[in-house]
Order: structure tokens, then sequence, then C-alpha cells
């Protein structure tokens, strides 16, 4: 089966439930492009991390562990311990296990019950593969803490089961440690994989949180095809870019693009070739530069916040520093999330929504994961969906040149009278009033289409695009324009109460 690259990681994330700290935990995963990540001391069983799949198992305490996979990953066999601090599953041959042990010298008993008990009844069906990963709260080694804190039980656990430490495989030389008290350092968070994945191992890292105490580990490693991810879709204008200033800029473009107007033969043309590609460079490019703003003071607080770390142990006054860049790290986050959000997505009836609320809505965009055919098979795997779709409306959009019993009866030389009424009204010149109250009345918050301009867009600059609007709809009701114009975009929606 043919192998792919993924990023794999472990982040004890310390019960968190402030909004601003889940956008940071969201960022961190979207910045490293992280597939699938194994999530300790998680609150909330409703979170949710958009475009990933999360399975929570949360107990009364509220120290759960959840395994959150990209939306196009296919698992099966989940498994959830009752008190919570273990959730397995399977993903094709692979078994993936995320725990989360007792911590502590007054639970080191308990710890030891656990992985004699719990973690071996969860880990007692043989896969190809096992990655086992997550807070374990002890060491194996000495090196690997300032203390003595290590666990006979999971030692047994590891051998029996041949499995192997990854930082040890790939950074033997370096501490790895991923909790610094100012008195201690322990590498806690960390992963075992079965010996049949140690040739696939590319790279592991340990990273510093603004949202967590703990590091997070990284992981890439191959792993058999997970089925191929989702394309990046259409690009969409994010309204908090229609800014006064930006409008003005934009206004100062526009003219330039309309003198361009006299290289084409109608406005359609001049519409389809200039304006909306333009339109949508300048809106992308400052929405780029909104990003790098954003990833440039987010590096610049981290190289900080990682050296802080790296002094932490020697100097305990490097906490206050610690918290101080967390906080601005924070901060900075809650600016950025604040402006992408449009008000409207994040408030109902003039109040914030809450996070459980956010997280519903974020589980509605789901995507299809498995068609029943017209022949009642069954397709899971997403190349085999994506070409059964692309026959199936190739061949109803196909020309039948055979004529339909339906339309026998249909009068293809009628004529409308001359001065008929109706005829008249429909086809009369489109005012620019016109134009205006039907983008105010239509809905908001739809779909823009494949050019990415949404209503907003139109609402905000219409004082400045309003004569080439009018020129190109009065064309259009002449039927001057291109087969190009009509383009559309077919999106298909899984249906509710479906598998």
């Amino acid at each position: 089966m043919e192998n792919n690259s993924y990023n794999v990681a472990t982040i004890n994330i310390n019960t968190i439930t402030n909004p601003t700290k889940l956008n940071a935990l969201h960022s961190f995963l979207r910045t490293l492009d992280i597939d699938i990540v194994f999530l300790q001391e998680v609150e909330n069983e409703q979170l949710s991390l958009p475009g990933y799949n999360v399975i929570c198992n949360v107990d009364h305490a509220k120290r759960g562990t959840a395994i959150a996979l990209k939306e196009h990953i296919q698992f099966s066999n989940v498994e959830k311990s009752l008190d919570s601090r273990l959730t397995s599953l399977r993903i094709n041959n692979t078994t993936l296990c995320n725990i989360y042990a007792p911590s502590g010298t007054a639970m080191r008993a308990e710890r030891e019950r656990f992985y004699n008990n719990t973690l071996a009844y969860y880990l007692r069906h043989p896969t190809e593969h096992v990655i086992l990963a997550g807070d374990f709260n002890c060491v194996l080694r000495q090196c690997d803490a300032t203390g003595s804190n290590t666990s006979p039980a999971l030692q047994a656990t590891i051998q029996q089961m041949q499995l192997h430490d990854v930082w040890v495989k790939l950074c033997p030389q370096v501490p790895g440690y991923t909790y610094v008290t100012h008195n201690s350092s322990s590498r806690l968070d960390r992963f075992y994989i079965s010996p049949s994945l140690l040739n696939h191992l590319r790279n592991a890292n340990t990273h510093v949180c603004s949202f967590t105490n703990h590091k997070a580990v990284t992981v890439r490693i191959c792993l058999p095809h997970l089925g191929r991810e989702p394309g990046r879709g259409y690009w969409s204008l994010r309204p908090h870019l229609l800014t006064t200033e930006n409008i003005d800029e934009f206004k100062i473009k526009w003219q330039y693009w309309t003198r361009q107007r006299r290289n084409f033969q109608s406005w359609t043309e001049w519409w389809l070739k200039i304006a909306k590609p333009k339109i949508k460079s300048f809106f992308r490019w400052l929405s780029k530069l909104a990003f790098d703003d954003f990833h440039r003071e987010h590096q610049r607080l981290y190289n900080q916040l990682r050296r802080a770390y790296d002094c932490y142990y020697q100097n305990p006054s490097m906490l206050k520093t610690i918290n101080q860049l967390k906080a601005q790290m924070l901060v900075h986050q809650r600016k950025f999330t604040h402006m992408f959000v449009r008000n409207n997505e994040t408030y109902i009836a003039g109040e914030p929504m809450s996070t459980f609320q956010l997280g519903e809505r974020r589980k509605k965009r789901t995507i299809i994961t498995k068609l029943q055919t017209e022949n009642d098979n069954m397709l899971e795997r997403s190349e085999d969906i994506e070409q059964h779709m692309l026959e199936y409306f190739r061949k109803m959009y196909a020309t039948d040149e055979t004529p339909n019993d339906r339309d026998t009866d249909f009068v293809s030389n009628r004529v409308i009278p001359e001065n008929d009424e109706a005829n008249n009204v429909s086809m009369r010149e489109i005012t620019t009033a016109e134009i205006l109250a039907a983008i105010k009345t239509s809905a908001p918050k739809k779909s823009p289409g494949s050019d990415g301009l949404p209503r907003e867009f139109y609402l905000r600059t219409f004082n400045v695009i309003h004569r080439e609007l009018n020129l190109v709809m009065n064309e259009v009701l002449q039927a001057n324009f291109t087969a190009e114009f009509v383009d559309s975009v077919i999106v298909l929606v899984k249906k509710k109460k479906t598998d």
C-alpha cells in the first residue's frame, strides 16, 4: 500500500476552555499542518477544532483525552476507558492510543495499575502498526527527568510490545524536556511506535505553546495512505478587509483598471478578464499582509518564549517573563482572531456566542466520507467518490440528441407580442438604484461563488463600482456575454440523518 508522510502531535492542553487559547491551539495545528493530534487534560466533551473530527473521552473529573484527525481521515474501532484517561482507535491497519496517566508521587500505585491493567487491555488487539502517545507522567530513563519518577509497569509493557521511543530514536543526545518548572524538568510527553514504523520516521520536535504549560511534541512519520485531503477550495474575500483605508486604496486601483476597458470589445469581457481577477488579486494581497504580520509577530514572541524556557530551570525568576510572553501571544492571537471573524457569525441577538454554540456550528462542516451508488455499492475512498460524481454529472449534463417525449408539445416558434407589457418591463434598462436594492435585499452569509466576492463586497464598494456594474448588467440583459460569464460550481452537501 502507498505510504504518505503525516504530521502527528501530542499536547497536554491543561483543561483550556478560554476561546482565545482554543484559537491559539487551532493556529498551532494550522501552522504546523498537523494531521493527527493526541490531546490530554481535555475538559470540554464538546471540544471542536475546525477541519478535524474530534473523538473525546471526558468524565466528571474533566481530565479527559481526545484524538483529533483531519476530516478526510477515516477511523474505526473507537474505544474509551471509563476513567477518561485513554482513547484508542484504528486508521486502516494502525492502532492509535492516547493516554493521560495519573500524576504525582501520591498516585504512583494507581499509575502502575493503569499501565498494568488499563493500557494492556486497550492494546489487546494486534495490528500491523501501533502509535502510543500522550502524557505518561513518568519516565523510563533517569536522564529524561531531573528527579526520580520511573515506572516499572510501563517499562514492562513497552518491552513486551517491543515499542520504541521516537525521541530516543531520532534525538538521542537532546534532553527534550516537555514539562519544566523552576526546580524540575521531565520528558513526560512522548511517542512510542511499533518496530514496523521505525524506518518510516522522518523527524521529531518540541514546541513551546502560549495555551498550555506543557510543550507540544510533533513527529513526522510515513503511514499507509489515509485518503486524499480535500483541496483548499475557492478563495473568498473576508469582510474584515473592507476597511475605509483599504477601500480608498481600492478606489485608486479601480480607476486604473477601468481605463483598460478600451482593450476589450465589451464591458462583460472586461469584467471577466480584468475587473474580477484584479479585485481578487488586490484583496488576496491585503489578506496575505495581515497573515504575514500576525505570523511575524507570533514568531518573534515564540522565539523569546523558547529562550525563556531554556533558562527557566537554572533561573526561576524567568517564570515571570514566561507568563508575560504567553500573555502577549494570547493578546496577539485574540486581536487577530477578532479581526478575521464576522460580527454576524459570532453574535446572536447582540450577544456573543458560547464556545458550545461555536462547536455545534463547526460540527456541521462535514465532508462526504461514504457514498452509496445507485447500484447499492458503498464507496469510501475519496478518489472513488470523486470519480463517481464526475461521471454522474458528466452524464447528467451531456448533450442528448434523442428527442425527449416531454418536449414534443413545446412550441419553438412562439413569438412574444411586440408591445407585451410584461416583456417590456423585464427588458427595460436596469437602473443603479435597482442594482443597489437587489444587493441590499439579498441574503447575507451566502456562498459568493467561484469569484469569491460576497454580498458585503458589493455593499461596501458600491459607490466605487456602480457605474461599471450598471454597464455590465445591461449588457447581460441584451444577451451580450460569453458562456464563461455564467460558470458555476456544484457542491455536494451531505444530507442530514444519513451515514
